[in-house]
């Protein structure tokens, strides 16, 4: 919502029909005239305005969220607080720290499961990031040859006509 204010473009005449009133006019005005269905949009630019405000602060426009998301405001003061009133050790240990940290660790994944609706067969495991997420799977998933399994699509001209003989 700051940046719609934020924005002013020099006054300029209104020639709606029927209107013979000089008006200004801003950018964002003209734009909502032109596209009256941007306005389902303000749950979005509500957020943005409370859990973003340093993108509009610095002028900044967020785009790549297929790496990874925006940390909102309200993580930060939870994850700061959250800081400030625990001491939190390595989780391989038995200390005291190790101990709160274990426990959070568990109550997240059992958080994470619950979400996905998961049972007591699967297990989440946190990875640093997606390409090591990527990594685990791709070293412990049983992947065969074409010649294993006909029905595995290979780009290795070997594996399909070797396949194509049997």
């Amino acid at each position: 919502m700051r940046r719609r204010e934020s924005v002013h473009v020099e006054p300029e005449i209104s020639r709606r029909a029927g209107d013979a009133r000089i008006d200004p006019v801003t950018a964002f005005a003209r734009f909502f005239d032109g596209h009256p269905a941007y306005s389902v949009t303000n749950a979005l630019d509500k957020v943005r305005a409370s859990e973003h405000g340093l993108l509009d602060s610095q002028g900044q426009v967020y785009l790549d969220y297929t790496g990874g998301g925006l940390y909102a405001d309200s993580q930060v003061r939870e994850h700061a607080q959250l800081l400030s009133e625990h001491v939190f050790g390595n989780p391989h240990s038995a200390n005291p720290s190790s101990m709160d940290t274990t426990q959070l660790v568990e109550r997240t994944r059992a958080t994470v499961l619950a979400f996905f609706n998961g049972t007591d067969e699967y297990t989440a495991v946190f990875t640093l990031n997606a390409s090591g997420a990527l990594k685990l799977v791709g070293e412990s998933y049983p992947f065969a040859t074409a010649i294993d399994a006909p029905w595995c699509a290979s780009t290795d001209r070997r594996h399909r006509r070797n396949a194509a003989e049997q």
